[in-house]
């Protein structure tokens, strides 16, 4: 991960600790909707784009975009709930944002989470 994209995300984090709890789930259902964009995108090129994508590159990639997603859809359904380990904390935004860049898709994450934050402060 670049020192940019670090950054931006450490600035993330902070813009999305400062939301209240209505805000932060607003956040991770938006961040989820963007993931499927990302989703299509990366089929998208590998089927047409310029960046031609080996197989285990690709499954990498879209398996960390569905682990994002499952994680958040637990987090939410556990928050609604109200049962224990319901947070929506800074914790559980930065093990998404960990998540990303172990999956090669921080740009696509750092995307979605931008327009999330942007639409929900």
């Amino acid at each position: 991960m670049s020192e940019t994209t670090t950054r931006s995300f450490s600035e993330a984090a902070d813009l999305y600790e400062a939301l209240n709890n209505e805000r932060k789930a607003a956040v991770m259902v938006y961040l989820s909707y963007e993931l499927t964009v990302s989703f299509r995108g990366i089929n998208h090129d590998l089927l047409q784009g310029p960046e031609i994508q080996t197989a285990s590159r690709l499954q990498k990639r879209l398996a960390g975009i569905n682990e994002i997603q499952h994680q958040i859809a637990d987090r939410l359904m556990t928050y609604f709930d109200k049962r224990e380990g319901g947070k929506l904390d800074k914790d559980f935004f930065t093990a998404l944002l960990k998540m990303a860049g172990a999956h090669d898709i921080p740009v696509s994450v750092e995307n979605a989470l931008l327009k999330a934050l942007n639409r929900y402060r």
